[in-house]
């Protein structure tokens, strides 16, 4: 993705109003201002000004390229660091080509596959694509390594491999690379294509509770785990994994403070696109408006954690995003009918949970009923990523609003 803010502005059409790092605000006309939050950062501060964050690369006189936001640089021969850091990755790759240039990726291609780089809006992004299981030597040279000390702004995920298995989105099929010779095993039980992901981030605003156990009500009131965008694994709803229930809850949050003390919330919309929909039996997605923040400060804190899992079953719901059975197309935005206007933290941040009605209304599952969501950096469909849509009227009308309303009159 290269500039998620312009995005917004074509798709809108209006003028905007104000600027803020997770947010865009636009004239609507009558004293509505309609401002869109996304989980990741949108704009970068340049001297006093906020600017769109631009993802397209350019070139420094050191050969690496980058973009003004971002202190991460990356060359065509793999490499990747950090300004202002010794940190530095590097991914050889069996018989590699130097990388072409292609918009805002660097793309790396050998004989049975190939390596896409890009700079996100808060950090770095790797795919490296297999066609066929790789020799010994081979696979040695598809682990990345590391050298200098991590800058401490950013989180680095864990590197996954993720086989084809399930339309290459089902958890069971995920490998978490520790060594070489584990690698190797599971690679040669893996269905091709696979995909590699040594990754780095400033920040997920989007995570996985996770409940599980043989006996279903148990799985509803009892959390074992989480999880992160970063793992690649959102999902939402109730699964049936033999001789255990699992339930997926995720969890939300929004930098919703630019819109500033004394504004009256008007509307507000859910939005976002399906990775992929396994649900067998229809179900609403309920939005529930829940502030599980002391999980979010202390997220290995089992006992938050479960605090937040409770709370998103006994929450009210402010309203549905989608129903599994009319929305299956995979790759378009959906986008919620108006949801209760109190969950909206206007001068601070809105967190929101999202969760199944079968899990609300205690109905076991047979089979696989859950749907996979995209997260708040998916770089190809990003009209896909999860958007709070907030229309409100300012408590203290800011002078941009002013200034555009005079031309407008």
């Amino acid at each position: 993705m290269a500039n998620w803010a312009k995005l917004q502005e074509d798709l809108t059409g209006l003028k905007v109003v104000k600027r803020a790092r997770n947010g865009i605000h636009f004239d609507k006309g009558g004293g509505q201002i309609l401002a869109n939050f996304s989980g990741k950062p949108c704009h970068f501060l340049d001297g006093k000004i906020w600017k769109p964050i631009d993802t397209k690369l350019l070139v420094a006189g050191d050969g690496y390229y980058g973009c003004p936001h971002s202190p991460v640089k990356i060359s065509k021969d793999g490499r990747v660091k950090v300004d202002g850091s010794d940190y530095q990755q590097f991914t050889e790759l069996p018989s590699a080509k130097a990388g072409v240039l292609d918009g805002d990726r660097i793309v790396r291609t050998f004989s049975f596959g190939e390596q896409r780089m890009w700079i996100t809006e808060d950090g770095y992004r790797s795919e490296i694509e297999l066609t066929r299981i790789p020799t010994l030597a081979e696979a040695r040279k598809l682990i990345t390594s590391e050298s200098g000390t991590f800058d401490k702004a950013y989180l680095k995920s864990l590197t996954t491999a993720r086989d084809s298995s399930g339309d290459n989105v089902i958890d069971d099929n995920v490998h978490t690379i520790t060594s070489l010779s584990a690698f190797r095993t599971w690679l040669a039980k893996a269905k091709y294509p696979v995909v590699i992901d040594p990754d780095f981030t400033a920040n997920t605003n989007i995570y996985n509770i996770s409940g599980g156990s043989s006996v279903y009500a148990t799985a509803r009131s009892t959390s074992f785990s989480y999880g992160t965008a970063a793992g690649g694994s959102i999902f939402i709803g109730q699964r049936w994994n033999d001789p255990n229930y699992v339930i997926y809850r995720a969890y939300l949050y929004f930098d919703t403070s630019s819109i500033g003390a004394g504004s009256t919330v008007t509307q507000a919309n859910y939005s976002g696109g399906i990775v992929a929909n396994y649900a067998s039996d229809a179900y609403d997605v309920e939005v529930v408006g829940q502030d599980w923040s002391e999980w979010l400060g202390d997220i290995t804190n089992a006992t938050k954690r479960e605090t937040a899992y409770d709370g998103s079953l006994s929450g009210t719901s402010a309203g549905v995003w989608i129903n599994t059975g009319t929305s299956k197309t995979r790759r378009t935005k959906y986008t919620s009918a108006n949801l209760t206007t109190t969950i909206i933290t206007v001068a601070g941040t809105t967190y929101i949970s999202l969760r199944s009605s079968l899990d609300v209304a205690g109905t076991a599952p047979d089979s696989d009923e859950r749907i996979y969501i995209f997260e708040a950096d998916e770089a190809t469909y990003t009209d896909c990523r999860p958007i709070l849509s907030v229309t409100y009227t300012a408590g203290g009308v800011p002078k941009q609003y002013l200034h555009y309303a005079r031309l407008r009159g």
